[in-house]
């Protein structure tokens, strides 16, 4: 099993060469299962009874003690995983690198007979955002630019205030957010071999040197100073100053990427 999954995570190597056109399939997978049920778009029930949790998304929750509390557009995620596995019920598992979760849940990516890659699908139409837990990165470059076409026609999820950034002047002491962060880059500098943005005026983000050339060597994030920039990372306080800390591509967003200029 360790040599197929690393396998397929060789033939998905990220280079800045392919970012634009990012693959949503992989080159095989590791096994066919049966759906017993869809408990909400995210996870998902086998006939052997081990629970699936789709990695690289979420969906809003479904409260099923309390209708009243369920998310806008859960149940729709739901119906949707529901329809696109079909009356077959069979899907096709790809495996990442974390196998399982801390609810002993099983961690992959589900591909319908037809081939389509559910948790594509599900970020595309709205019903799910981008998220990268761990080192599951399999497929992030297809979630990542699904994410940004259904943010530009405003799908879904991205109708809701629940999925809007929260704004940097809403950071205070007494919180700790995990939340998306838009603002105003304002100044960039580098002190201490690390590149700072800092947005609004209030958040310092952190980007070192390495990443700086290993990650983000085709931006040029002075040429970015008056654009609103959105920062998918944790935000905390240190020091005297709200920080963040930019490691990856996911974590950023620019405001042409979801808001292009007509």
């Amino acid at each position: 099993m360790k040599n197929l999954i690393l396998l397929l995570i060789s033939c998905f190597i990220f280079s800045k060469a392919s970012f634009a056109e990012p693959a949503c399939q992989p080159r095989q997978y590791h096994s066919q299962a049966k759906v017993k049920q869809v408990i909400d778009g995210d996870t998902i029930q086998l006939q052997s009874g081990q629970l699936v949790r789709l990695i690289g998304i979420n969906t809003p929750e479904i409260d099923h003690k309390n209708a009243d509390k369920t998310e806008p557009f859960a149940e729709q995620a739901k119906q949707y995983v529901e329809d696109l596995i079909g009356q077959s019920q069979q899907i096709n598992l790809v495996l990442d690198k974390e196998l399982v979760d801390p609810y002993n849940r099983m961690l992959a990516h589900i591909f319908n007979l037809k081939g389509e890659n559910i948790q594509q699908k599900l970020v595309a139409k709205g019903f799910a955002d981008a998220s990268v837990y761990g080192e599951n990165t399999l497929f992030w470059q297809c979630y990542y630019h699904a994410e940004l076409a259904a943010r530009q026609d405003k799908l879904g999820i991205w109708q809701t205030a629940n999925y809007q950034p929260r704004p940097i002047s809403r950071l205070y002491k007494s919180y700790s957010y995990p939340y998306e962060w838009q603002g105003k880059l304002d100044r960039v500098f580098v002190k201490n071999d690390t590149l700072w943005l800092v947005l609004g005026n209030k958040l310092y983000v952190g980007v070192t040197e390495q990443d700086q050339y290993q990650v983000f060597n085709q931006i040029d994030f002075k040429s970015l100073i008056g654009q609103t920039l959105y920062i998918k990372a944790p935000v905390y306080y240190q020091d005297k100053h709200w920080r963040a800390d930019l490691t990856k591509l996911w974590q950023l967003i620019i405001d042409t990427d979801i808001n292009p200029k007509h």
